[in-house]
């Protein structure tokens, strides 16, 4: 697991633009951000990149869901695909209405695998604009831990 930045100043005002305050056009920079920290930390490719999923009335509501933004962006940088593995189980609050306690309280099952072919000996990509506790990125890996696959990497943007 890496972030580009600290959730802190110059970059906290960028992610908090793009994922709240109705700025999708951000995900070509913070894309860019995530592949200069990729580089940096000399991973192997991954063979597929996910993203974080939202129930559809999320994203309608905001217009765009920032994770899967990103997956896009960072996907054409890297020249591998994205995968729509999971879809969000049933509406939550966003974890950033959350106090601390609850946000670490996500179970898997908030998220349901999709399609479990191809996992197996694969290298996974989870993208995401926020790490804070680690529970969301924690219930995705579980469920592809699940079906063996040679590694899964988590690269956020920020960690708060």
């Amino acid at each position: 697991m890496a972030s580009a930045f600290d959730y802190l100043g110059p970059a906290k005002s960028l992610v908090d633009q793009f994922s709240l305050h109705d700025e999708p056009y951000l995900a070509k920079t913070l894309a860019a951000f995530l592949y200069l920290e990729f580089e940096a930390l000399g991973w192997d490719a991954p063979d597929f990149i996910v993203y974080v999923p939202e129930t559809f009335l999320r994203t309608a509501d905001r217009g765009y869901n920032p994770s899967y933004l990103l997956a896009q962006e960072f996907s054409r940088l890297v020249k591998k695909p994205v995968r729509s593995l999971f879809k969000k189980s049933s509406p939550t609050l966003p974890q950033r209405a959350l106090v601390l306690k609850d946000r670490k309280q996500l179970s898997c099952e908030n998220f349901l695998l999709q399609d479990s072919r191809s996992i197996e000996d694969k290298r996974f990509l989870l993208v995401d604009d926020l790490y804070v506790t680690g529970a969301t990125a924690q219930a995705i890996a579980t469920q592809l831990q699940a079906h063996h696959p040679k590694r899964i990497y988590v690269l956020t943007v920020c960690r708060g």
